[in-house]
């Protein structure tokens, strides 16, 4: 048994910042089965930090347990079941979160699964119950359905995983939903790999996988539309060029981040991997640019 320290998070917002805490952490998680986190003097977690780490953690064989939690943080991660994720099945579900959370500025972790027939009204009712909670304008509405529709859809279509993960935030300040999309399935390399495309460009190599499909390169064949900015690539330029917003995706063992600040692809260490895929999005919701068209970027 294991006792990890939980570093202490800064407001950054450069995103994917907090995956360096992160990596850490999950560098002894996968060497060990039973992991204590150690919460003393701790107040305060980034939503981009506390969400993957339980996603990352919600893994059969994998214990956890925590100590030294203040009342409100112990609070808090109860109610947004950080030591197993709420479980959604059927509309109905949704239903019942909504109830709870409407007046709250977050989501529990959302755990839903992939083949579920109610699955297009899942996505909406979440979708509506984020509206809800950050007091999205109509204008902010139709982005945030097509942020939050697209990188679902390539979790449904691509991972091959049986669950996908859902969280977000609201925060006051900044004006912005910092929203949390993963999965634990075979990754954007492996996505490639199984559908026999783009192999030689890519060589085995996950940072290239991510280059291609941030690109617009998709695995499916659609010589009609493939490589005109459909799916990741046109919700990176809405939410980036548009919104000017921050995008973050990691998969499998290599990084993207495109922000006010840029682009960078990264490859992890061979030590360090991700076992699947998971976006994170802050998507501004209040004092939109002048100057956005969503139907730029749709097409």
């Amino acid at each position: 048994m294991k006792t990890i320290y939980m570093p202490e998070i800064k407001r950054d917002d450069r995103i994917g910042s907090v995956f360096n805490s992160l990596f850490n952490i999950i560098n002894i998680c996968d060497c060990e089965d039973e992991i204590i986190f150690d919460f003393k003097d701790r107040v305060f977690f980034h939503p981009f930090f506390i969400a993957p780490l339980a996603i990352y953690c919600d893994t059969p064989g994998r214990r956890t347990q925590n100590i030294n939690l203040n009342n409100g943080l112990q609070a808090y991660l109860s109610t947004i079941f950080f030591d197993s994720p709420q479980i959604i099945t059927c509309a109905s579900d949704v239903d019942n979160i909504i109830r709870a959370y409407g007046r709250k500025t977050y989501t529990p972790i959302c755990k839903f699964l992939t083949d579920s027939a109610d699955r297009d009204q899942i996505e909406s009712q979440i979708q509506h119950l984020i509206e809800i909670q950050s007091a999205a304008s109509g204008e902010a509405k139709m982005p945030l359905s097509y942020l939050f529709s697209e990188l679902i859809t390539n979790i449904v279509e691509h991972s091959q995983s049986k669950y996908g993960y859902i969280y977000s935030q609201y925060l006051n300040t900044e004006g912005c939903v910092d929203i949390c999309i993963a999965d634990n399935g075979v990754t954007i390399l492996g996505s490639y790999i199984q559908a026999n495309k783009y192999i030689d460009d890519i060589q085995g190599d996950p940072a290239e996988a991510l280059r291609l499909a941030v690109g617009g390169f998709s695995t499916k064949n659609l010589p009609n539309t493939e490589n005109r900015g459909y799916g990741i690539s046109s919700s990176i330029r809405m939410l980036v060029e548009g919104l000017r917003g921050s995008f973050f995706i990691l998969s499998g063992s290599a990084f993207y981040r495109h922000d006010k600040n840029g682009k960078t692809i990264v490859r992890l260490p061979d030590s360090i991997e991700w076992h699947g895929t998971i976006v994170l999005l802050r998507v501004p919701i209040k004092n939109l640019p002048a100057d956005f068209n969503c139907y730029k970027y749709v097409e």
